[in-house]
């Protein structure tokens, strides 16, 4: 049997195991899965774009660990709850919450803190002087600001 069929198989046994009842309790004092969301989406953005400026060369690098600082642990971190003893229940709550919320919180901190990291100038933001003397030259490109003046990064330019 392949690692990927054995990982699929523990958790499929381990979701079977979950209580519905139990889910409500934990619903009903969201002190854990409140925790769990505040540490997974105020504290964990920051901190991985904070430990990016700190310890990482690129921009490219930095968009990287924010992203990964952004999203939810997954299955994973139900898998690890089981295997550890820890309150499965309350693990696949506070999964099933945060993957929910991603889609607007993985959305607002790589707008928030990610578009610094990478910012592309459209055309006809440079006046170039030298190699794109018109607004016409890079169509559908974006324009580089070198020693040698602006230049088009298209493929199809013609001078």
């Amino acid at each position: 049997m392949s690692c990927s069929a054995l990982s699929w198989l523990c958790l499929l046994i381990m979701g079977m195991e979950i209580e519905v009842d139990q889910i409500i309790k934990a619903i009903k004092r969201p002190i854990g899965p409140a925790v769990g969301f505040c540490t997974q989406f105020l504290v964990m953005p920051p901190l991985a774009y904070l430990l990016g400026y700190l310890l990482l060369e690129t921009n490219y690098e930095r968009l990287g660990l924010l992203l990964l600082g952004c999203c939810p642990g997954g299955v994973g971190s139900n898998f690890w709850t089981a295997m550890l003893g820890g309150d499965i229940n309350l693990s696949v709550t506070m999964t099933f919450f945060s993957s929910v919320a991603a889609f607007a919180m993985t959305s607002f901190w790589i707008w928030a803190l990610g578009t610094p990291l990478v910012v592309r100038l459209p055309p006809n933001t440079l006046h170039a002087a030298h190699h794109c003397p018109g607004q016409l030259c890079c169509p559908n490109s974006y324009r580089t600001l070198g020693q040698e003046g602006a230049t088009c990064l298209s493929r199809n330019y013609q001078d």
